[in-house]
């Protein structure tokens, strides 16, 4: 497709910045190729866009202005920084939770099978063993079994 020379001179700036992708660029390439008035409108439009950029300076920003942004970039790392030891310290929470609702279920299950009865499997007769009634946790940790080399 044929690009009109009205819409060529639409499309130069793009053109000079980079703008025009795909089709627009293609048909905008076409027509310049075969234009010679539009090829040197477009040669005039980049020489002056040279000169332009050439005189700009970069400016440094306003010390206030400077040491505002970074008080305000600091205060954003600082809120991350908070945030993600709030992230990490709710996962400890969640896992020690975790944990000790294991060990309360093994507990109680130990418990279960040793029918809190007051007999438990891994004490000696002798062993005064902890009491509870049916259907409560048994806490009471067994000690370990005398061995006759530790008399």
């Amino acid at each position: 497709m044929s690009t009109p020379c009205s819409e060529f001179l639409a499309q130069v700036q793009p053109f000079i910045d980079g703008e025009l992708v795909e089709r627009p660029l293609h048909d905008f390439e076409g027509h310049v190729a075969a234009c010679p008035g539009c090829a040197a409108s477009l040669r005039g439009q980049e020489l002056f866009s040279r000169r332009v950029r050439a005189c700009l300076r970069p400016c440094a920003a306003p010390e206030p202005l400077r040491r505002r942004v970074g008080l305000a970039l600091d205060a954003e790392d600082l809120a991350r920084a908070r945030a993600s030891r709030r992230v990490r310290l709710g996962r400890l929470v969640v896992a020690a939770i975790g944990a000790a609702a294991l060990a309360a279920a093994g507990v109680a299950a130990e418990c279960a099978r040793a029918g809190c009865d007051g007999e438990h499997p891994s004490r000696p007769a002798s062993e005064a063993a902890p009491s509870c009634a049916p259907g409560e946790l048994c806490l009471a940790i067994p000690s370990a079994p005398v061995l006759a080399s530790d008399q």
